[in-house]
């Protein structure tokens, strides 16, 4: 017998099943992807040694020639060839993710506080890790001048998982585990009371949302386009709520909405997550103007044994080039601008195999695990695409023949890190033809844990456990 969030999320998948629209193009180019080209990365320019005063990086945010980075410690910013701009030092966090717009930047920090497993949901008999609840302290919002000078810092409207900022001419939104809230950008007062983003289905659910990392919203204007939990909205600056949906038409619901959302032009893209191992996710076209323009479901499915197979999530958006680029845990997928899928890239022998932060692991009771969560609490991109090519994180393990295990990053404790692994194994970065979905090379080297990435310039930015790597590009 089925357990009863088991049971509630197999009939919003039925639904989805029944209403979704038909499976992308069937002569959509696909691809098998291993690692066959092992390349070291070419450090751009080096880094400054003094941008190390704000710990553990954790955040990009790049804006014109300069980086502003989110760290453990603080938060600083870095010009094209490397030299730190500026840098303020901060209370410790365990995150701490930022964002920048007209040279300001903005962060959001959080401690992780105690995973609460006290409720009889909780038994793994019953709802099991889906009902545990995880709880997060010292949650504040906060803004910085172009010169990194402390313009104000306010606790937080919900100490929860927040989301990295998000920054309009008037105000810095934040999105939490339950609500997004508003604070007017020159003075950190609240703006309004916070939009609730949440639905406690049946008393079930707050455990597994707080699971969910918090997605940074969107800005087009000073309208504020947000996904959490199973919603969508529109939110203006001054905190009105324009737009709330919970269902694409009258019956196909959004359910669990962990990628994205990103500006594609005049579209908010976004993916739901399948709650069952046969519901294929979704993926939805929204107007920036609001209403939805189209939908999608993704062919994700992935083969686990001779006779068996289950449906993958999505969990890292970009768009650049005219297309929009979709990975889950083992494929990566291009979507044109109105939604119809252009090519296909999977995993072979390794080549997509998701790394130590990105992906999803698969929670539930003791009876099955169904339900895709983010490895990682943190919000900050595992994908990031020009044009010309297409990067994503990925796991490479070298042959025991080729040396000792490589040394564990100093000072990583990013939440939701894996335990180092035996062997000479460590995150890299599969680079595919953003054109066609081949396979490029694989950048790699044997201490990387990687955090995030972002482009910045003519370069790749990749956060790890040892600090900051600007990678050439060409």
């Amino acid at each position: 017998m089925k357990t009863l969030p088991v049971l509630v999320s197999r009939r919003a998948a039925v639904l989805c099943a029944l209403l979704g629209l038909a499976a992308p193009a069937a002569n959509a180019g696909e691809t098998e992807v291993t690692h066959t080209k092992i390349v070291p990365p070419k450090q751009a320019v080096a880094v400054d040694e003094k941008l190390k005063a704000i710990g553990v990086p954790m955040s990009f945010a790049a804006v014109g020639s300069r980086l502003v980075i989110g760290g453990t410690k603080g938060i600083g910013a870095i010009d094209a060839s490397g030299k730190l701009l500026w840098s303020l030092e901060l209370p410790p966090a365990a995150a701490r993710q930022g964002a920048a717009a007209d040279k300001r930047g903005a962060f959001t920090p959080i401690d992780l506080g105690n995973v609460d497993r006290s409720g009889a949901m909780a038994s793994p008999l019953l709802g099991g890790e889906l009902s545990a609840k995880h709880e997060f302290t010292n949650a504040t919002v906060g803004l910085v001048d172009p010169q990194g000078k402390l313009l104000w810092s306010v606790p937080s409207a919900e100490q929860a998982k927040l989301a990295p900022p998000a920054l309009s001419a008037q105000a810095v939104g934040v999105v939490g585990t339950k609500t997004f809230a508003l604070y007017d950008r020159a003075t950190g007062k609240a703006v309004g009371e916070p939009v609730s983003v949440y639905v406690n289905v049946l008393g079930l659910m707050d455990g597994l949302v707080s699971q969910f990392p918090s997605r940074a919203a969107v800005v087009s204007g000073d309208v504020f386009h947000l996904v959490r939990n199973n919603y969508y909205k529109r939110v203006s600056a001054t905190g009105e709520d324009l737009e709330s949906s919970r269902t694409l038409g009258p019956l196909t619901p959004l359910e669990y909405v962990p990628a994205g959302p990103v500006l594609a032009g005049n579209l908010v893209v976004f993916a739901n997550s399948p709650s069952t191992k046969d519901t294929k996710p979704l993926l939805i076209g929204a107007k920036v103007g609001g209403g939805f323009d189209w939908n999608d479901r993704m062919d994700a499915v992935v083969k686990t044994g001779t006779f068996s197979s289950t449906m993958d999530a999505p969990m890292d958006i970009a768009a650049a080039g005219g297309s929009i680029f979709v990975a889950t845990n083992f494929s990566v997928f291009s979507y044109s601008p109105s939604g119809s899928q252009k090519w296909k890239a999977k995993n072979r022998r390794g080549g997509l195999y998701p790394s130590e932060l990105r992906g999803a692991r698969y929670i539930g009771n003791a009876f099955e695990k169904t339900v895709p969560v983010p490895k990682s609490f943190l919000a900050t991109p595992l994908l990031a695409a020009t044009d010309e090519r297409v990067f994503v994180t990925a796991r490479y393990t070298l042959p025991a023949s080729a040396g000792d295990a490589a040394s564990a990053p100093a000072g990583d404790v990013v939440e939701g890190s894996e335990a180092p692994s035996k062997g000479r194994r460590a995150d890299g970065i599969t680079v595919l033809d953003a054109k066609t979905g081949s396979y490029v090379e694989t950048l790699w080297q044997a201490d990387w844990r990687i955090i995030g990435l972002a482009l910045f310039g003519d370069m790749l930015a990749v956060a790890t456990g040892n600090g900051v790597v600007l990678v050439a590009l060409k």
